[in-house]
Formats: C-alpha cells, structure tokens, sequence
C-alpha cells in the first residue's frame, strides 16, 4: 500500500526542486512549481506517476501537452509556445489549477 502523505511529500519536494532548477529554461514551469508544490490535490497527483520519474515535470508536462490539445483555454494564453504574447507566468497558477484539477 503506498503511502499518501509520504507520497505527497515527496511530489512537493520535486516541485520545490525543480522551481529553481527550471528559471532558466521554463520561466513558466518554474512559475507553476512552487504554488504547485503547496497545492494538495495537485501534490496528490504524484502518486499516479511511476517510481524514478521527475514528478514535477511529468505533471507539468502533462498540463502543457493538454493545453496543447485544447489551445482555446484560458491556460494556454501563458505558454510562449502557443502565443505570440503570453500572459505573465507569475499569474498563471489559478489557470492551471483550474484547467488541470
């Protein structure tokens, strides 16, 4: 049986990790990590991803790719990829929780 709340931890301290880790290559995912890592449904997460994997950029990842898939959604406007003039990353938070959660 596995664990929740050590679970949790663990994917909090992966987004916390990679917060700093992403600044430079993924302003936005960086942006998303911390707000993520206090966030206990998103932290809950973590638990559907397999050992070894980096949690917090799988369900980042995951996010963008299904962002990606409905580019109408208020959550895109914040990726760079998808828009000439994204919105600020430090705003996208409420986006994301409300589009992935």
């Amino acid at each position: 049986m596995v664990d929740v709340s050590a679970q949790r931890d663990t994917t909090r301290g992966s987004f916390l990790f990679e917060s700093t880790d992403l600044r430079f290559s993924s302003p936005l995912f960086a942006a998303l990590s911390r707000p993520c890592a206090e966030d206990p449904d998103i932290c809950e997460l973590g638990s559907g991803v397999r050992p070894g994997q980096p949690i917090a950029i799988f369900i980042l990842s995951v996010a963008q790719y299904l962002a990606f898939r409905e580019p109408q959604s208020p959550l895109a406007a914040y990726f760079p990829s998808m828009t000439d003039s994204p919105k600020s990353a430090e705003a996208a938070f409420p986006a994301f929780r409300e589009f992935f959660i």
